[in-house]
């Protein structure tokens, strides 16, 4: 539990630190005022996906406050909520999809675009234009036009970004398996080569080059290990 614990502040660090890089460095007019194309919610699915809706919610509640208040000066905290909101909602659409079995399912990714489309119109679409009229009284037809082109636009890069980054990690866990059956086959040699019985066929130093052998695939896997259990955390 502390093990997971621990996992998911990270990732909640991270996701919020990659969120501000990537909607800071990439932002694609598109053509509404206040509105872009932007990558940085692929992230937030992906970090939802593995770790659950907690991470999912505050990495895009932090990433999307910060971009706020170090881009603008000031936070617009109906935008963010919905952000939030759309971290949360993918999370929770995480116990639907399996990406442990090594491959992302034509039924998986129906499942997480209709996801990820509904929430988007009804966040960007619906809520987030609500909130601007009641809370900052806002033009409305202003204030629609934004969150209809958000919806869209959102609902295709995720589409796209994400649905990639799901299956690139959903592949990286077959490689997992591959590296514990290596390591399983080597230890059953190991285990083999120190029994007694087989002790006088083996030449000299033989078993202590077997162990640093297998100590050296162990050190070898830990990395490998950090780079294929949560491959894109390393990537970007």
């Amino acid at each position: 539990m502390k093990n997971n614990s621990i996992k998911s502040v990270v990732a909640i660090g991270v996701g919020a630190a990659l969120f501000v890089i990537i909607g800071m460095l990439v932002r694609i007019p598109t053509g509404v005022p206040n509105t872009n194309i932007q990558l940085q919610y692929a992230v937030v699915v992906l970090l939802a996906i593995i770790f659950g809706p907690t991470v999912g919610f505050l990495s895009a509640f932090i990433g999307h406050t910060l971009i706020d208040a170090i881009g603008y000066g000031s936070v617009w905290w109906t935008w963010v909520l919905v952000s939030a909101l759309f971290g949360l909602v993918i999370g929770f659409a995480s116990k639907f999809i399996n990406l442990e079995k090594g491959s992302l399912s034509l039924k998986d990714i129906i499942i997480f675009n209709l996801t990820q489309v509904a929430i988007n119109i009804l966040g960007w679409g619906l809520i987030a234009p609500f909130l601007d009229i009641l809370i900052y009284s806002e033009d409305s037809t202003k204030v629609y036009t934004q969150g209809l082109m958000t919806a869209i636009v959102n609902s295709l890069t995720v589409a796209v970004g994400g649905t990639i980054l799901l299956a690139i990690y959903a592949k990286s866990r077959v490689q997992t398996e591959i590296g514990f059956l290596f390591m399983s086959m080597n230890l059953t040699k190991l285990t083999k080569n120190l029994d007694p019985k087989n002790s006088n066929t083996q030449k000299p130093h033989s078993d202590f080059f077997i162990l640093i052998v297998f100590k050296t695939e162990i050190t070898v896997w830990f990395y490998l290990k950090l780079l294929f259990a949560q491959p894109l955390l390393l990537y970007f």
